[in-house]
């Protein structure tokens, strides 16, 4: 299917989203996993590494143990915190932890002990003190308004820090922002029972708002969803928000076949180019996307790019043109941690430092956080960005059984004859989940 507008694509039984402009994919939103950012979890506490000073907790009997340094581990389990060793813990026994981070690759879930829960406005911390403003509200005089104002609705036993965006908000929604946090958490501490098996508490993940936070804007003309109680969701939280369609031509499309949405508007043919390794550009060169455990490593080829008489102007297009299709790769596939590209060698500083301020704007529109850290001796440039739910490799792909994520086989035809019994197959291979 071609569109041909700014329209919004969601599959509420794949969580998945996607966001279209003139038929150009602009955006991608999963939650493929079993863990995500804010759940609240009735663990089981069940080893510990003293060597880094960390435990691992039991969240599921089928998915991953939880991971959580001991400094995170709340003071009230133990009265100073530097006091907490491995040693000193009590293994088998029940605890109630919040994922920080979603589980990357082989590596499970990060988590804390200290909760909070999210709201518009502020964070409430049952296990807190006092209120706390963020540090990016200017405003002194607002600031301190703002944290009386909370002080008299929050219950003592409670912390309260205020978020940026309660900055120029009317006292009636910060206050109902507050009631309705300190209302879940009475809420929550009446569902926490005691088990001899680890269960979720709390869920935090609201697929459809979440969504419509991130995708839709007043020139969202049209959004399709597969599910008529979503199409329903998306109807509420536009008007519980106020983000009511600027104009009559915002269209919400129920599609009730959901076995072929997926493949109707494309997504599966996204995804499929998004876990390649190569994105060919306009100019003819290439970025070459490789994901591992540690880090993201990115190069740029010229490929068969000679459009320019000039090798110094041809390189400085080439490179230029990559940092811009890396800022769209990066969001597209939620790539997070530590990034190092590697650019085609320049030789004038003054090029250098063009490509250094080009990609440094077109990351600006990035949500991700990504910052550049230095450009190094041999020519690297080195980024980082914050993990912030699935990438598209861990969401979408699983390690070949044939080479174990490498990427190609072991053979020994040059030191085998003809008439060996070893025969490699199958050297190129891609596997994804299938949509259900």
């Amino acid at each position: 299917m071609r569109i041909q507008h700014n329209h919004i694509v969601i599959s509420e039984k794949n969580q998945l989203s996607a966001l279209y402009s003139e038929n150009i994919l602009k955006g991608l939103k999963t939650y493929n996993t079993p863990y995500h950012v804010g759940d609240i979890y009735f663990g089981k506490l069940e080893s510990g590494l003293a060597n880094i000073n960390a435990a691992f907790i039991n969240l599921h009997a089928e998915e991953k143990n939880g991971f959580i340094q001991l400094n995170k581990l709340l003071p009230a389990r133990l009265k100073r915190a530097n006091q907490i060793k491995v040693e000193t813990l009590k293994f088998n026994e029940a605890i109630l932890v919040q994922v920080t981070k979603e589980l990357t690759g082989s590596k499970g879930p990060s988590l804390t002990t200290n909760l909070g829960l999210n709201g518009e406005y502020v964070i409430l911390l049952p296990f807190g003190e006092g209120v706390n403003a963020s540090n990016k509200i200017s405003n002194f005089i607002e600031k301190q308004y703002l944290r009386a104002f909370v002080t008299l609705l929050k219950p003592l036993e409670v912390g309260m820090l205020i978020k940026k965006e309660a900055s120029g908000i009317n006292g009636s929604s910060l206050r109902e922002d507050v009631l309705k946090l300190v209302d879940q958490w009475y809420q929550l501490q009446s569902k926490i029972k005691p088990s001899l098996k680890p269960y979720l508490v709390s869920g935090k993940v609201n697929f459809i708002k979440d969504t419509l936070t991130i995708f839709y804007t007043d020139k969202t003309e049209e959004i399709s969803i597969d599910s008529f109680q979503g199409a329903w969701k998306v109807c509420k939280r536009l008007i519980s928000t106020n983000k009511k369609q600027q104009r009559l031509a915002l269209k919400i499309r129920h599609y009730p076949n959901f076995k072929y949405f997926i493949k109707y508007f494309n997504l599966d043919l996204a995804i499929y180019y998004l876990v390649q390794s190569t994105v060919i550009l306009n100019t003819g060169g290439s970025v070459v996307i490789e994901k591992t455990e540690a880090l993201t490593a990115i190069d740029i080829n010229s490929g068969s790019f000679n459009t320019l008489k000039d090798s110094r102007a041809s390189l400085l297009w080439i490179n230029c043109e990559a940092a811009t299709e890396i800022s769209i790769q990066l969001q597209l596939r939620n790539i997070g941690g530590i990034i190092v590209i590697d650019f085609i060698d320049m030789a004038h500083q003054k090029d250098q430092m063009k490509l250094l301020n080009h990609l440094n704007s077109v990351l600006q529109a990035d949500q991700g956080d990504t910052k550049i850290i230095q450009l190094s001796e041999i020519g690297l440039i080195e980024l980082t960005r914050k993990r912030e739910g699935q990438n598209i490799y861990d969401a979408f792909s699983y390690n070949c059984y044939k080479c174990s994520g490498l990427g190609h086989q072991v053979h020994f035809d040059s030191i085998y004859n003809h008439n060996a019994s070893i025969k490699v197959t199958d050297n190129y291979h891609i596997y994804m989940n299938d949509f259900v």
